[in-house]
């Protein structure tokens, strides 16, 4: 007799998992602009972020590091399988897949961007907590990145790349996915033009190709 797995309901459920971290993470995210629209940053506290949204201070921090990550809605940054199988196996050059790869993170970020850039021209304390995210996340780029390119230029293209994604992610505009890509590649290019005019343009090359 032949045995037929249904896996309709595991899908169902793992669907329902994901809808739900989403949920309390975007709890936990509004609950955090609430209060410090109320009472500033430094008066705000994780454990009452924590009672706006419902939830215990130990389910906060498995959604984000500090309560400065909250305010911000900064995602996780890991890379998706899709995405990275898509980066190994791209044809383009290694800054332009490096560019859509890190166009994903966007993904994880909040809709209301432009409430969150202006949260970061109102409170410039919060520019670290976005720098440091980068910085954590760096790691994985290059070691991906190295699987398609040397290690000096994986982690000279990488390090370009975040640089001109931190810059569009921290102005206050709400953009599409495809919207960052181009506005990444616009920052690349000033990144070049700035190179050029000071006579470095070489070496921005060597990671382009």
């Amino acid at each position: 007799m032949n045995v037929v797995t249904d896996t309709t309901g595991a899908a169902a459920s793992e669907s329902l998992r994901e809808r739900k971290k989403r949920e309390t993470r975007e709890r936990l995210r509004v609950a955090a602009n609430e209060l410090v629209a109320a009472k500033g940053i430094a008066d705000t506290t994780v454990e009452e972020i924590c009672a706006a949204a419902g939830v215990s201070p130990r389910t906060f921090f498995n959604y984000f590091p500090s309560k400065n990550a909250a305010i911000l809605g900064l995602p996780d940054g890991s890379i998706p399988d899709r995405d990275r199988e898509a980066f190994l196996n791209g044809s383009a050059s290694l800054i332009d897949d490096l560019v859509e790869l890190v166009a994903g993170f966007s993904d994880g970020l909040p809709q209301d961007r432009k409430r969150a850039g202006a949260l970061i021209l109102k409170h410039p304390e919060l520019v670290p907590t976005m720098y440091q995210w980068a910085e954590e996340h760096k790691g994985g780029l290059v070691s991906l990145a190295e699987q398609r390119s040397d290690p000096k230029t994986a982690r000279l293209a990488v390090q370009l790349v975040m640089v001109a994604f931190m810059s569009v992610a921290s102005t206050p505009r709400g953009l599409g996915r495809q919207q960052i890509v181009r506005e990444i590649h616009r920052a690349l290019g000033e990144l070049r033009a700035l190179l050029d005019a000071s006579g470095g343009g070489d070496a921005g090359s060597d990671a382009a190709g």
